[in-house]
Order: C-alpha cells, then structure tokens, then sequence
C-alpha cells in the first residue's frame, strides 16, 4: 500500500454487485463493510458476496480491498482486545480472513475505544488495548506477508474530534497502520 495518496470508499456487502467500472476506477482503496468480532474472532459467514472478490481483483489489479470489521454499534472489540489470547485470536482470524478471500488487508472501525457507544461494551483500559490488538495484528499481518512475499494492510476508522484522540493513544497506534481514515 505505498501509494503517494489514497482515494478509499465504502461499500456494503450486499451492494458489492453494484459496482461498476466507473465507480472502481475513482478508487485507490475498497473497504467491504462489515465483517462482526464474534468471541474474539474477525467472522465473516454473514457476508453474501465475497465470491465475487477473485473476479473484482483480476479486472482492477491495482485496487486493494480491504474487509473492514465492525461499525456503529458493533462489538466485541473490548472484549477481544482486553487479553492477550483474545488480541492473538483476532490476529490469527484476520490472517485467515486474507487467506480464505481476496482481501489485502484488514480496516478496524471500532466505534469507540474506551466509549459504550451504541450499547457496545467499553472499558478504561480500551486505550492501551486497542494499541496493543493493533501491534499483535500488524506483527501476525506480517509475518503472514512474509510467507507470501507481499504486504497486508492494517488500517483503522476513526473518529475526527477530540474524544478519539483522549480514548487512543495515536502517536503509538499510527506506528502499526498503513493509513487512518477519519469519519467526518
């Protein structure tokens, strides 16, 4: 993902058959919207589409597609990233996540670290957390890519005011990412 600029879009699973030419070739980046964090794994069984990836990746060779996990009211987060095995499930579950489908790496939109946001569950110690879930998916995210002799993207949702800022620690968790797109 060593682009000297990104131009990302969002799309719904569902609507993944909706996309045209036209619309794919505005994009650097596609983030597939949402894979769930089910018992301390990226889950993906809901999503109806993914069969399509193989063909969209071979007509848009240069377009990386990105599984994005969560959304507003989505949990499990917390609790994931709260133990040191829940944070190696979640990596080991997004490296599966790349293996099993075309994906090029992994977008986290967790809406919000350390914030009970939309009934989802929080805790103060999210901020470290969320560091630490991100550095464990980044290091499994690699030596994953190490094998396939390419580079998983990591990269994150998030939020554009000042609780964001107060509920991560940014200076550390921007070390472990490949961008941050922020929610306006």
């Amino acid at each position: 993902m060593s682009r000297n600029y990104v131009v990302a879009g969002y799309i719904s699973d569902r609507h993944l058959p909706e996309l045209t030419k036209e619309d794919l070739m505005k994009l650097t980046h596609l983030n597939i919207a949402f894979g769930h964090v089910r018992e301390d794994r990226i889950e993906t069984g809901h999503l109806q589409n993914l069969g399509l990836l193989p063909e969209l990746k071979r007509d848009h060779p240069g377009l990386t597609v990105l599984l994005s996990v969560g959304g507003w009211s989505a949990g499990g987060f917390s609790e994931a990233a709260s133990t040191e095995a829940g944070r190696q499930a979640m990596a080991e579950s997004a490296v599966r996540v790349v293996t099993e489908h075309a994906f090029d790496g992994v977008d986290l939109d967790w809406e919000y670290p350390c914030y009970a946001e939309a009934g989802i569950a929080a805790r103060p110690d999210d901020k470290a957390n969320f560091t630490r879930l991100l550095r464990t998916m980044r290091e499994a995210l690699d030596r994953h890519g190490e094998r396939d002799a390419r580079h998983y993207g990591l990269t994150i949702a998030a939020g554009a005011d000042q609780y964001y800022i107060d509920g991560t620690e940014m200076a550390e968790v921007q070390r472990y990412l490949d961008f941050v797109q922020l929610m306006t």
